[in-house]
């Protein structure tokens, strides 16, 4: 049994440090300034958007690139960071949290490309996507759910299946219970949760 459990905490470990950052499993450090664990959230109309980041230390800028060109994201958003020191972990660790507000009006029924981080340090996230809502067909398809752990998270594998079969303007709602819990590991276990439902959040509104 000692075994076992020892075994199932350097899983636990490892997976608590390795991040996986555009696509590419990183291993973060405190010098760490690429943007993580990046999502979408509406707000009473579907015409502007936020979108939150997190990064292990501070960057001069909070920028969102935008636009319907992947190739051409000319237009850009300006926001703020705050540190955010988790007083639940041993080592009283300091994240920075990114809030950008995309000011422009945005359209209806369209597919916005985008990308953040910093353009005076030049270090952006990949591209990402999300659709604004249909303004003619006013009901949203919303996908609503609780109870998301890491090491047992049946219901994302469910989620993914439902988000890929969603035809219409979606959201989604995560009624609580977070990852088991956010401040495990020094906030770590927290940091692998956010980076996990990122695919997701990054692409439609992600309320919680």
């Amino acid at each position: 049994m000692r075994l076992l459990l020892a075994a199932l905490i350097l899983v636990v470990v490892t997976a608590a440090s390795a991040l996986k950052v555009g696509g590419v499993v990183k291993y973060s450090t405190a010098t760490d300034n690429i943007p993580q664990q990046i999502h979408t959230v509406t707000v009473t109309d579907d015409t502007t958007r936020w979108v939150s980041w997190t990064t292990l230390e501070p960057t001069p800028e909070s920028a969102v690139e935008y636009g319907t060109d992947p190739q051409a994201m000319n237009s850009i958003s300006l926001g703020r960071s705050f540190a955010f020191t988790d007083a639940n972990t041993t080592q009283q660790r300091t994240i920075w949290i990114h809030n950008v507000r995309i000011a422009n009006e945005l359209k209806p029924s369209t597919l916005y490309f985008y990308r953040v981080g910093d353009s005076s340090l030049n270090v952006w996230s990949s591209t990402l996507n999300f659709t604004t809502f249909d303004a003619d067909y006013p009901l949203l398809d919303i996908l609503v759910y609780g109870d998301l752990g890491i090491l047992n998270d049946r219901s994302f594998t469910q989620l993914q299946h439902e988000m890929s079969r969603q035809t219409r303007n979606q959201l989604i709602i995560h009624l609580g219970d977070f990852a088991y819990d956010m401040h495990y590991f020094n906030g770590w276990w927290g940091d692998v949760f956010f980076n996990l439902i990122q695919p997701l959040a990054s692409h439609v509104p992600y309320m919680g």
